[in-house]
């Protein structure tokens, strides 16, 4: 389904000659090429392994990006933040710290979670009931924070 939509959208962006696009889309597809034949890879993946790419993708031309300002390359790190807002669109949207704080009171309470030994089991069902959504960091000082 992912796969197919960027598919789409390269096509699209090759008829309407945007250049910048189908470069930024045709990289998204050779990552998932290189995925599916590494010799441990996923010859079918899902979406969310796909997803994992996607966010991979984004946070090394965001760090960059960052990177490049830093070091006063304004020109390079346009480049780089320009592929990390077309990237940034096939990702969901990342819930914020307050949704996140619900979320883990929530499966707190499902789990019967009390001390931080539990810690990990809170933060696990999180992380793969809202894979693509919420940032580890997050859900790990979220969770330690509640469980203290």
């Amino acid at each position: 389904m992912l796969e197919e939509k960027i598919q789409n959208d390269l096509t699209e962006a090759i008829k309407s000659k945007d250049s910048k696009r189908a470069n930024t889309l045709r990289g998204i597809k050779s990552a998932f090429t290189e995925f599916k034949t590494a010799p441990k890879g996923n010859r079918n993946p899902e979406d969310s392994d796909l997803l994992k790419i996607l966010q991979k993708m984004a946070k090394q031309r965001k760090e960059t990006g960052d990177l490049y300002i830093e070091n006063g390359r304004r020109d390079l790190a346009e480049e780089e933040y320009f592929e990390y807002n077309i990237i940034s669109e096939y990702l969901p949207k990342m819930l914020s710290e307050s949704e996140i704080t619900e979320i883990a009171k929530k499966t707190i309470s499902d789990l019967n979670a009390s001390s931080m030994k539990d810690i990990g089991k809170v933060i696990g069902a999180i992380n793969k009931a809202y894979a693509g959504q919420v940032e580890g960091s997050v859900v790990a000082k979220v969770v330690k924070d509640l469980l203290k």
